[in-house]
């Protein structure tokens, strides 16, 4: 794999400002008993602040830029539909969920089958668990779409994946109801819609009326049984939206793979939410504490201090030096690694975060090319491909199986990974990924602009914000004020552009590019950040 030099490291940045997703570490070969129960518990909205391993912890140095992390356990072949029936069998006394294998057969009376896709719109609740895994138990492909979605981008999802049926909360009605305007007066069960000639179902989750969980019969019974029988560890389970930087959002999807108290205040449509927050939960006969339908910093507070739940933090320097906590563990990953690559030790001392050093989860491989080069992962963590996107899935995964990160790293002789920068231009907002062609094509529709474009600048808080620089047309004038309400309704919240600049030209190459580093170094500048 030849070297990727097409983007150098961001420049008078501090590390903790936009150190999210490009951390990485290699450490020594034994893995610690204590790691081993943390290591698919990554995401990328906790990444700022990492411990170090002494160099004298590694055995031997390497000459060349791989790096493989053998494991003692076994992978299991579990499939999702049965975590609840084996933690049933360990522990069958306490209380879980309740009516999983009725919500299964009830999608399955409605007519939906194996491999069909049903699409989850909804904040955090006991509702969204129990729809995981009654979906996976009927063998249904779960679509997670982000609560904070509006009707365009909602549109988009249920169309990129050919959904069958969607769930939602009351709240989204009116919004579902801009997309598909018969719904008000369609029959249950036999939606038409040209516009989403798939979609035939809609549920409602309420406390009012329970027809889905009482809609089972011996028929939908026995195709249950049946379908159960039938699905392998390694079908489709979950489509998750991911992140790119060449427009909407990419639809990738996992396998069927995979007696702590967790907080989830991470939302559950992502990955870290859906599987630390809920499949791991269960394998390991666990309790998921949920605070509140969004995030709430005092709800969750509560529940850590309640309920003894493990809390991580986005911000994990301040916490440190706020509340004196002496050990924290984080991690490496993206939603295309189901959500974990590696995750740093259980150590005394926290360190610079610049050195940026983590350990690789059991059984992944990791291939950064020497000196600066692209960060590419191979492993059983790795998702199966871009939904309906071979010519994506190709580009991401290659033909030996790496997946091409699109983080720039290099690795040095004692197998340590220090992230330089990253290769895409997406943003990363608290987590949140934010594709600036899909910003700039929607904020290019008002009548007074001419041409805009986005980056991204550093934040204490959020890690990163977009940054939108827009040339006018002739005559016409604008505020910040009005461009944000114009946004505001359209496009999700996050997406939002937090600072706008009027310009009268841009950074570009002589071919014409648009030099986005040159972008973000002038706004940093001029905003005083």
């Amino acid at each position: 794999m030849g070297s990727r030099m097409e983007l150098v490291p961001r420049l008078n940045m501090n590390a903790l400002q936009w150190f999210r997703m490009c951390i990485l570490c290699i450490a020594e070969f034994d893995i610690d008993p204590a790691f081993y129960h943390l290591m698919i518990q990554g995401d990328s909205a906790l990444l700022l602040i990492i411990t170090t391993i002494r160099i004298s912890d590694i055995q031997k140095k390497i000459k060349d830029s791989y790096f493989y992390m053998h494991g003692d356990a076994r992978l299991l072949s579990i499939r999702v539909g049965e975590i609840v029936n084996q933690s049933a069998d360990i522990c069958g006394d306490r209380p879980a969920i309740i009516s999983c294998e009725k919500l299964a057969s009830g999608f399955l009376s409605i007519g939906l089958r194996k491999g069909d896709r049903i699409a989850l719109w909804s904040p955090n609740c006991y509702e969204w668990i129990l729809t995981q895994h009654a979906a996976a138990k009927a063998g249904l492909i779960l679509v997670n779409i982000n609560p904070a979605n509006q009707a365009a981008e909602l549109e988009y999802c249920l169309k990129s994946t050919c959904v069958m049926g969607c769930l939602k909360t009351q709240d989204y009605y009116k919004i579902l109801c801009n997309t598909i305007p018969d719904l008000p007066k369609s029959i249950p069960g036999k939606l038409k819609n040209s516009n989403l000639p798939n979609l035939e179902s809609v549920i409602i989750i309420s406390d009012d009326k329970r027809n889905i969980l009482n809609n089972g019969n011996k028929e939908s019974d026995k195709m249950l049984s049946d379908i159960e029988k039938l699905i392998q560890f390694d079908d489709p389970v979950n489509i998750q939206y991911t992140s790119g930087t060449t427009g909407s959002p990419k639809e990738g999807f996992g396998f069927n793979l995979f007696r702590p108290v967790n907080c989830v205040h991470l939302p559950l449509f992502h990955a870290f939410g859906s599987v630390h927050g809920s499949l791991t939960t269960f394998l390991y006969q666990g309790t998921s504490v949920l605070p509140s339908a969004t995030f709430d910093a005092i709800s969750s507070l509560k529940a850590i201090e309640n309920i003894r739940a493990a809390s991580s933090a986005s911000l994990i320097k301040e916490i440190r030096d706020e509340l004196d906590i002496p050990h924290v563990q984080v991690g490496y990953g993206c939603t295309e690694t189901s959500p974990a690559v590696a995750s740093n030790r259980y150590v005394e001392d926290f360190h610079n975060v610049e050195h940026s050093i983590m350990q690789p989860i059991e059984y992944t491989e990791l291939v950064p090319v020497n000196t600066q080069g692209e960060l590419c992962v191979r492993g059983h963590n790795i998702f199966v491909g871009y939904w309906g996107d071979e010519e994506k899935t190709a580009e991401a995964i290659d033909k030996t199986h790496w997946y091409h990160t699109g983080d720039l790293a290099m690795m040095t002789e004692y197998g340590f990974v220090k992230l330089v920068g990253r290769i895409k231009d997406m943003i990363i907002r608290g987590g949140e990924n934010i594709y600036p062609l899909e910003v700039e094509n929607f904020i290019n529709t008002h009548p007074a602009v001419r041409e805009v474009h986005i980056c991204g600048v550093p934040d204490k808080r959020m890690g990163e914000e977009a940054c939108a620089w827009l040339l006018l047309k002739d005559g016409m004038h604008l505020t910040e004020e009005e461009v944000k309400a114009f946004c505001k309704g359209k496009i999700s919240h996050f997406k939002i552009p937090r600072y706008i600049m009027f310009v009268e030209e841009f950074p570009k190459t002589e071919s014409g590019k648009i030099k986005k580093i040159e972008m973000t170094k002038i706004s940093i500048e001029k905003l005083n950040l």
